[in-house]
């Protein structure tokens, strides 16, 4: 009966995320047409009204999703009343990567005001997942542009142009003041989730 609970559980917090992304790769769909009709000027601006409320209504969805599932708990922890650059500094986020959850977690678990300044380093091949890639392109996170296909992890090795170019742009989006996130690791950990791997 545990083991039907668990899977059970599994499968509905599965099908919630999956529902979570319908309205809003509805929105990317949409936006996409719109922002063909915009003249030049106006597209940066209208790119990011729709990439502010694509990651408010995640945020929210998420959280929603979060809350009801009892079998998920939730705890967060900030010593410093500085929490994601409060402080004025340049701030990023170095977390390890122990399952897809993390993805999820990464963003809404920050605070409400800050979630739309937050920007993730995502591996390229995770762009690839349908509803999922369409989403996160509209809301302007940066493809890791790794040589190996997805799954093959005997080499980290990323297109060297490519990602100094990426890493530039997330550079100037953590100095103007927005907040920059990934997983160092490359990959989801296989080892020890105490150990950066």
């Amino acid at each position: 009966m545990v083991a039907f609970a668990n899977v059970f559980g599994k499968c509905l917090f599965g099908l919630g995320l999956v529902l979570s992304l319908l309205p809003a790769w509805g929105v990317t769909v949409v936006a996409r047409v719109v922002k063909a009709g915009l003249s030049e000027s106006r597209r940066a601006n209208f790119q990011l009204k729709v990439s502010a409320w694509l990651i408010a209504y995640l945020v929210l969805a998420w959280r929603a999703l979060f809350r009801i599932c009892p079998w998920i708990q939730l705890q967060t922890f900030s010593s410093d009343e500085h929490f994601l650059g409060e402080s004025g500094r340049p701030t990023v986020l170095v977390m390890n990567h122990l399952s897809f959850l993390d993805s999820v977690l990464a963003v809404p678990m920050a605070p409400l005001h800050r979630c739309a300044d937050v920007r993730v380093l995502v591996a390229n091949y995770v762009f690839a997942i349908p509803l999922l890639g369409g989403v996160m392109r509209a809301i302007g996170l940066a493809e890791v542009p790794f040589k190996a296909s997805a799954g093959d992890f005997s080499s980290l090795a990323v297109e060297k142009d490519a990602m100094e170019e990426k890493l530039k742009v997330f550079a100037e989006h953590v100095q103007g003041g927005g907040v920059g996130a990934w997983f160092p690791e490359g990959m989801r950990n296989r080892g020890d989730p105490l150990v950066l791997q």
